[in-house]
């Protein structure tokens, strides 16, 4: 089990459950008592993870949080393939190299390789996105062509975003949708970044 997290420990991007919710902090601020005695006050402002509603809330400087199952998290976030989904996987993409995304991806390197190999031609849809599920980057292969040919598929990634801007260093997480005659279902990958 995780341990817990006092609200005076919560600092910025952190991130935190908080009524059974996955949070991620945006600032924080700490009032200390006065001379006359009080309490320590936590004072966050914090982002729904599932719904990005943004929060104030002020805690108690020794309440405790739990950290969030990002798994979980990324799972909702993205609508993760479901048991049998994941099982027609096999039928369309055959592999999905973790060699080919390198973890983590070192920019200062040059550009990273995504593999993968296809059992058919099929489109391709590959989707960046950072932690808090904004989109980052998006490339798409139509049937038969590079990147959508049956067997192996190779591109590379310069470690940018879609306006060509170098993306911080961090997690991100990449969504491959492949669809062919067979149906269609998708994977999702986590890729860490250092520039």
């Amino acid at each position: 089990m995780a341990s817990l997290i006092e609200a005076i420990d919560i600092k910025r991007k952190m991130f935190l459950e908080y009524e059974g919710a996955p949070y991620h902090c945006i600032d924080v601020e700490i009032s200390r008592p006065t001379a006359r005695g009080g309490q320590t006050l936590v004072r966050v402002k914090i982002r729904n993870l599932l719904t990005r509603a943004v929060f104030d809330r002020t805690f108690k400087a020794g309440e405790k949080f739990s950290e969030p199952d990002l798994v979980k998290v990324i799972s909702k976030t993205f609508n993760v393939a479901s048991q049998d989904a994941t099982e027609s996987l096999d039928m369309v993409l055959s592999s999905f190299s973790k060699n080919g995304l390198l973890d983590p991806a070192d920019m200062r390197l040059g550009p990273t390789n995504i593999a993968y190999i296809l059992n058919e031609d099929s489109t391709v849809k590959i989707k960046l996105f950072d932690i808090l599920g904004y989109q980052v980057r998006e490339w798409q292969f139509a049937a038969g062509e590079i990147g959508g040919k049956a067997g192996p598929n190779v591109f590379q990634w310069d470690g940018r975003d879609s306006g060509g801007t170098k993306v911080s260093a961090g997690g991100y997480i990449m969504r491959i949708e492949v669809i062919g005659a067979k149906g269609s279902t998708f994977v999702i990958r986590k890729i860490g970044v250092i520039n």
